[in-house]
This record gives structure tokens, C-alpha cells and sequence, in this order.
């Protein structure tokens, strides 16, 4: 199926599950996202669904902030949550942001890789911010997402993933 050709609507929101609206960009994301399906095939109707992924942006301002990302360790190394930082990037821009900011573990150096591949520096240190063992987070942001080197760049970036992994279906 062609990528922007299949079903947009998705699956009913559970009884009391937070929504998106529909126009809003992420709630454009959520959806395509639902739709990415390890093989290729919607398994929710036998109960085999698994989430492979997720990611939460809050948007304040003029800033986009990755409060997580996230990515179910078996569906690792597949360009998932690469997929996740473009989608997340795309909506901020449409959003109106300007920069983005995120935190990652200091032991994560395959996040920070992928990250400082879209143009993310590292600022500072957030000492102990992670609750399970106390780690340290380093602190990673991005200016002038909006500005047309910068897109440009992403662009290239969008056209590298697409060579590895194909078409991305995320419709914004």
C-alpha cells in the first residue's frame, strides 16, 4: 500500500484514554504511527498487537521538548526511533518551534549518536535525573529547526532514511 493511501483514521481511543485532535500534528503522528506494524499487518484484531514504540513532545513556547522516546528492546535496530525523532521534529516545526530540547541516558551513547546526526549538541548535565538507578541524563538541544539550513539538512537526513529503511508514512 502506498504511503498516504491507507485507512487515517485508526483505531477507537480507549474508554478515558487521553486524544489528540485530529488536525493537531502529533495527533497526525499517533495515528500513522498506529499504523506501523512490525511484518507489515495490523494484528490488533487477534490480540497480538505489541507497541514497538512511542514518543511525548510538550511544546512550550517556541521550544519542542522530548520528554521520552522510546523504543520495545526486541524492535531495537530497525529505524524505529529514528522514525519516532523525525515525526517528533516534523510536528514541531509545524508547530511553530523553533528548537527542541531532549534528555538521554549519559550510558546512551547509540541515542546521543543519533541525535547529534540531526544536529542535537550537548549543553549540560541533569545529575542523577533518572529514578530507577540514578543516572545522569546529558542534556541535548537544537536551534533553528525552522530556519532553511537547517531544513535543508533534514531533508537530507529524511532522504538517508528513506534509501535504508523506505517510505515514511507520517503524514503532517
Amino acid at each position: 500500500m502506498a504511503c498516504g493511501s491507507e485507512n487515517t483514521e485508526g483505531p477507537a481511543p480507549d474508554e478515558g484514554s487521553p486524544t489528540v485532535e485530529a488536525s493537531h500534528p502529533l495527533g497526525r503522528l499517533f495515528r500513522a504511527l498506529g499504523r506501523l506494524m512490525v511484518g507489515g499487518e495490523d494484528q490488533r484484531s487477534n490480540g497480538d498487537s505489541q507497541i514497538a514504540g512511542y514518543v511525548s513532545v510538550w511544546y512550550q513556547q517556541e521550544e519542542a521538548h522530548i520528554t521520552e522516546i522510546a523504543v520495545r528492546e526486541k524492535f531495537r535496530g530497525r529505524g524505529i526511533g529514528e522514525l519516532l525523532l523525525i515525526g517528533s521534529l516534523r510536528a514541531a516545526v509545524e508547530y511553530g518551534s523553533t528548537a527542541m530540547t531532549l534528555e538521554a541516558r549519559v550510558s546512551n551513547f547509540i541515542a546521543q549518536r543519533l541525535y547529534e546526526k540531526y544536529l542535537f549538541k550537548s549543553v549540560g548535565t541533569r545529575r542523577a535525573y533518572y529514578a530507577d538507578n540514578r543516572e545522569d541524563a546529558v542534556i541535548m538541544t537544537v536551534d533553528g529547526i525552522d530556519s532553511e539550513k537547517y531544513l535543508d539538512r533534514f531533508e537530507e537526513l529524511q532522504n538517508a532514511y528513506r534509501s535504508r529503511w523506505g517510505e515514511i508514512c507520517i503524514d503532517l
